[in-house]
């Protein structure tokens, strides 16, 4: 039952921003969303790449 609840909550997040004010404030919320989730994975991805070489030179 998890499947893309992305496909749910985007259109949910758009409308409950843009129901005091324009449309476009919602697609803003979104696009923040977007931006802080990518740079999260970047930042996870390098870090977990970095620990997992220094393991393996340890080893």
């Amino acid at each position: 039952m998890c499947g893309n609840i992305g496909g749910i909550v985007g259109p949910i997040v758009v409308g409950a921003v843009a129901e005091g004010s324009d449309l476009s404030n919602g697609f803003y919320v979104l696009g923040y969303f977007l931006m802080v989730g990518s740079i999260l994975a970047l930042v996870f991805g390098v870090v977990l790449s970095r620990k997992m070489k220094q393991n393996a030179i340890m080893e």
